[in-house]
Formats: C-alpha cells, structure tokens, sequence
C-alpha cells in the first residue's frame, strides 16, 4: 500500500535499488531516504517480497516450434550475416550513386538548356534583323534597275504608236514564224 504512496519517479528508483542497477552513489542516496522514510521502507519491502514471489515461479518452457535443435543452431552461428549484409550495403550504395549521377547530370542538363535558349533565340532574332538587312542590300542594286526601266518605260509609251507603224514591216522581213518540233510518244 505504501508504494501508491510513492511519485512514478522514486518508484522507479527504488526498483532500481532492488534489482541493483543504481550507481553506487545514487544507492547510497536510495539507502539514506529508506532509513529516514518509513513509507519507503514499506515500499522496499514490498518490493523485495514481489521480486521473490516472482522468482519462485516455475519458468515456462517455450513450445517446441520456437526452440532449435543443436544443429539448427549451430548452421545459425556459421552463416556469415555480416558479410549478407556488408554486401547488400555495397549494392544500395551503389544504387544510390548512380541515381544521384542521374539526378545531378539531369539538373546541370536542364539548366544548361534553360540558360542556352534565351541568348540562342536572341541570336536567331538578330541574325534574322541581319538577313533582312543583307536582302535589301542585295535588291538595291535590283530595285535600282528596275526603276530605272519603269521610268524608260514612261517615255517610251509615247514611242509606241511610231512602233507600231514599223511593225508590219519588221514582220515581214522576217518571214512566217518558225514552228517548233513536237515530240509524239508511241503508245503501247
């Protein structure tokens, strides 16, 4: 009854005194408040009488299943379980590098191609600016003749009655006009 008394705290002392697991200066800290504290007295014996009743129970026997057999358990201590698992570890480390190197060359990648088609989009639009430049420079010279014949073309509108007087007689002296050879394909 006394050990209802007690805190969580010192109950976990004083069983740590019974089973002898205290330091020996916390036990003679644990002895010093029994000899003062009647209730923890009490607790102590207690204890000690539950410890005992406890120990004098029969030890259960594990059922047949759960026990090896002396060769079960010496083919048990044989297998090397460390070097099982030194070479699983070396495998999963493995794996994980080279998902890593995935991971880490995917990103650099990325951002490569990211920052690479912004200034590469700009220099198509530049280099786009510069055909279309280049074009005109090379029509100059083109549109240049081109004027030029319109505006011959101009003044010889008023030449083309003249021409057309001098017409027939230019036919004339070249004679029928040449007919062009047709091809005939056969059929089969």
């Amino acid at each position: 009854m006394s050990m209802e008394k007690l805190s969580p705290r010192d109950r976990q002392r004083l069983a740590a005194y019974v089973d002898g697991e205290l330091s020996p200066r916390a036990r003679a800290r644990v002895a010093r408040r029994i000899a003062q504290d009647p209730d923890w007295q009490q607790a102590l014996e207690e204890m000690q009488a539950l410890k005992a009743a406890l120990q004098s129970l029969p030890r259960p026997r594990p059922r047949r299943d759960f026990t090896l057999s002396a060769a079960q358990a010496e083919a048990a201590r044989a297998r090397p379980r460390g070097a099982q698992r030194a070479l699983a570890y070396r495998w999963a480390s493995a794996v994980a590098v080279v998902l890593l190197a995935f991971v880490f060359v995917g990103s650099w990648m990325s951002a490569n191609l990211a920052t690479s088609a912004v200034p590469m989009s700009n220099s198509v639009a530049w280099k786009s600016q510069q055909t279309e430049a280049g074009q005109v420079e090379a029509l100059a010279p083109a549109m240049a003749a081109q004027e030029a014949q319109s505006a011959d073309a101009e003044k010889g509108l008023t030449a083309v009655p003249e021409m057309m007087a001098e017409a027939p007689q230019a036919m004339t002296d070249a004679g029928a006009p040449k007919a062009t050879p047709q091809v005939q394909t056969a059929t089969p």
